[in-house]
């Protein structure tokens, strides 16, 4: 067991075993994998690994940590905190990108940094469509009344189409589509006027 003051680590891959107990700060770098026991801050500039027999009692700072164990205390991490099956966190953690895998643990407060919630696409507005215009799908809007639409090029001239053939030919002429024709009523037998028969003296 160390005393408590700081162990700096300086290797490019270095190794805690299980067993090992630091009381104490550590700085390191590169690759570190934490098997033992720590109570103390974390300083590390690299990638941190905490295994599944690790206990931290600290408060770490890691650009990449990866958790199998349990860590508790404060965790802030530059780019990715991944906890893995059997790792478990208690504390607060704020950190670039979070991974939590299937099992884990966490019991925090967290934060993530600005630009990945920038990143997320924001909702759409809805489209306000003038009335009477065409709608999003390129569609135009329904004729008011029995009227058939008409280009802009015509002037803004309206004729009430009727299914008649004169107004036909006039609407294709035109460039206007036609509205579903309606038959002409054809005219019934006149109505016979009532006979009264006069009174007899």
């Amino acid at each position: 067991m160390l005393g408590k003051k700081a162990v700096p680590v300086a290797a490019e891959q270095a190794r805690i075993l299980a067993g090992t107990e630091i009381h104490g700060s550590i700085n390191s770098q590169g690759v570190l994998e934490i098997n033992g026991r720590v109570e103390g801050a974390i300083t590390h500039r690299g990638r941190l690994l905490i295994g599944r027999t690790a206990l931290c009692l600290s408060d770490i700072r890691a650009e990449v940590l990866e958790v199998a164990g349990e860590v508790r205390g404060s965790v802030q991490v530059e780019a990715r905190l991944e906890i893995l099956a059997t790792g478990r966190i208690y504390g607060t953690v704020a950190c670039g990108r979070l991974v939590v895998r299937e099992g884990g643990i966490l019991n925090a407060d967290v934060q993530i940094a600005e630009a990945q919630a920038a990143a997320r696409p924001a909702p759409r507005p809805p489209l306000a469509v003038p009335l009477g215009a065409a709608d999003p799908e390129g569609v135009p809007a329904a004729p008011e009344g029995n009227a058939a639409p008409v280009p802009e090029s015509s002037g803004g001239i309206v004729i009430p189409f009727d299914g008649s053939p004169p107004l036909r030919a006039a609407a294709r002429a035109m460039g206007q589509a036609p509205a579903a024709a309606v038959p002409a009523r054809e005219p019934g037998p006149p109505a016979e006027a009532p006979v009264h028969e006069g009174l007899t003296g």
